[in-house]
């Protein structure tokens, strides 16, 4: 195998290091990019709890970050978002114990459904309802204020 071989005044770098490198630093430059502030513009309600800024969707950490100039807002924003990743979680995982049941009686031909994950997987999705609606109701004082 041949290598391609960049001379510098500094030492020799070989063609496959240089890729890595830049795959490294474009990575590096996409995480530091994702972290930019929205612009000043009004936010709109769409839909219940989804909220946009300048037609750009505005998720619970963007929200948290635009309360920061004001305390109150702020303190009732991080109740909103802990409440928004309870009810991820719990919805989350009660899917997947449903998912996982109705996958095992789809592919099993003679497996017989266990009742307690359908149950238990459906109990975690109907407490996620009240953790999102409670976020709903909190982003929209924040956001109506």
């Amino acid at each position: 195998m041949s290598y391609i071989v960049w001379v510098e005044h500094n030492g020799i770098f070989k063609l496959n290091e240089m890729k890595k490198m830049i795959k490294i630093s474009t990575f590096t430059l996409l995480i530091f990019c994702r972290n930019i502030t929205f612009s000043q513009g009004p936010i709109k309600i769409n839909k219940g709890s989804k909220f946009t800024q300048n037609g750009k969707k505005l998720m619970p950490r963007h929200l948290l970050e635009i309360t920061k100039v004001n305390k109150e807002a702020f303190d009732l924003m991080k109740k909103a978002k802990s409440n928004y990743d309870g009810a991820a979680f719990l919805g989350a995982v009660g899917g997947f114990l449903v998912g996982f049941e109705l996958g095992r009686m789809a592919f099993k031909p003679y497996h017989q459904a266990s009742a307690g994950l359908l149950l238990a997987g459906g109990g975690l999705i109907i407490a996620s309802i009240p953790l999102s609606s409670t976020y709903s109701k909190h982003a929209k004082i924040i956001i109506m204020a």
